[in-house]
């Protein structure tokens, strides 16, 4: 995994290219990284047309505050990185080569590091006063598929999603975690340097990839700092759950919601504009719909928008259109939702009917 591409990618264009000292210590200043090079650093003169590495880079802006970078370099030169810029979730899946990842509170910490191989995912979150710091060793060629998030608005399509970022965006600590990439995915981002799709459907498979990725890291970070602040007794919910009861008035409130949720799945919804509909704040109502129902309010409302899409089913909806009407914009997402809702994927539950 190349650092640059983790975080902040150097280049825009997929030409090959050359990346010298100079373009990197420029591009790094851009995107809030300080590149370091230990043994072309030990030189006299000046180092800077000195090329570092050579290949292909992409950056795809997916969304604002959501990028998605593809990585193809040969390094000539090991080099370091080390961010400086304000909160990023970075997702990183490396194809081929290795590299180290830190995260550390200073440059000189030890701080908490993996080291990376082919076929392997990292997801890291970090900000200004935790640095995310790569080391790339030189001799080996580097492809990697990475996603940026620097803001959960990005992802407010999706409510659950926009909710773990925003979780996962301000821990009670970095976090940095890796886990082995499973087959199908891996082959589908490999295909993604030899595209082979008509360019708007390259887009949206682009983008799919990058939701993919970002559940796959979002699902463990949040559940992991839920376990820490559970564990060390400071998590809001547990402590409100403690606290509260349920009242007949609470429960008139909470049935708005609940109501309103099943009538009307297709809606855009945020937690706020619900709250407002109960008459409590947030973190109340997620607290009290807990208790109430057993599940999470976007738990409950994920539930209406798959029922409503088995009813378009039923009514010979094709799969891709039932995956819009339930708020999905991959069919792929919505047939993973979909069997583990109902046991069956949509398409083997049209052919038990």
């Amino acid at each position: 995994m190349d650092c640059a591409a983790s975080t902040a990618e150097p280049a825009r264009s997929a030409t090959a290219q050359q990346l010298t000292v100079a373009e990197l210590v420029r591009l790094g200043q851009r995107s809030g990284f300080d590149y370091r090079f230990p043994q072309l650093e030990a030189q006299r003169g000046d180092i800077g047309a000195i090329c570092v590495a050579c290949g292909q880079v992409q950056e795809h802006v997916l969304r604002p505050g959501l990028k998605l970078v593809l990585s193809d370099l040969q390094v000539q030169h090991s080099y370091q990185s080390h961010s400086h810029n304000a909160a990023a979730l970075s997702v990183s899946a490396l194809l081929q080569g290795q590299a180290e990842v830190r995260l550390n509170a200073s440059e000189r910490a030890a701080g908490n590091s993996v080291a990376l191989r082919a076929r392997h995912c990292a997801g890291m979150v970090y900000d200004e006063a935790t640095a995310l710091s790569g080391h790339h060793a030189a001799g080996q060629r580097l492809r990697s598929v990475s996603v940026v998030l620097e803001q959960a608005q990005a992802l407010g399509a999706d409510p659950q999603l926009a909710e773990w970022a925003q979780q996962a965006l301000r821990p009670s600590r970095p976090q940095l975690q890796r886990w082995a990439l499973d087959r199908h995915l891996l082959q589908t981002l490999q295909a993604l340097f030899a595209p082979a799709m008509q360019p708007a459907a390259q887009a949206l498979l682009r983008e799919g990839l990058a939701l993919q990725m970002l559940a796959q890291a979002l699902q463990p970070m949040v559940a992991a700092d839920q376990r820490r602040a559970s564990a060390a007794g400071t998590s809001e919910v547990k402590r409100q759950h403690a606290a509260t009861r349920l009242n007949e008035r609470d429960r008139r409130l909470l049935a708005r919601v609940h109501e309103q949720l099943r009538a009307a799945p297709g809606q855009a919804y945020t937690l706020h504009e619900l709250a407002q509909l109960a008459c409590m704040s947030p973190s109340v109502l997620r607290v009290k719909f807990q208790l109430a129902y057993g599940c999470t309010v976007f738990d409950w409302l994920r539930s209406c928008r798959l029922d409503q899409a088995r009813q378009q089913l039923e009514q010979g909806s094709s799969i891709a259109q039932a995956a819009l009407l339930a708020g999905y914009a991959h069919p792929t997402n919505f047939s993973a939702a979909f069997r583990a809702h109902f046991g069956l994927a949509p398409s083997a539950w049209l052919r038990q009917r």
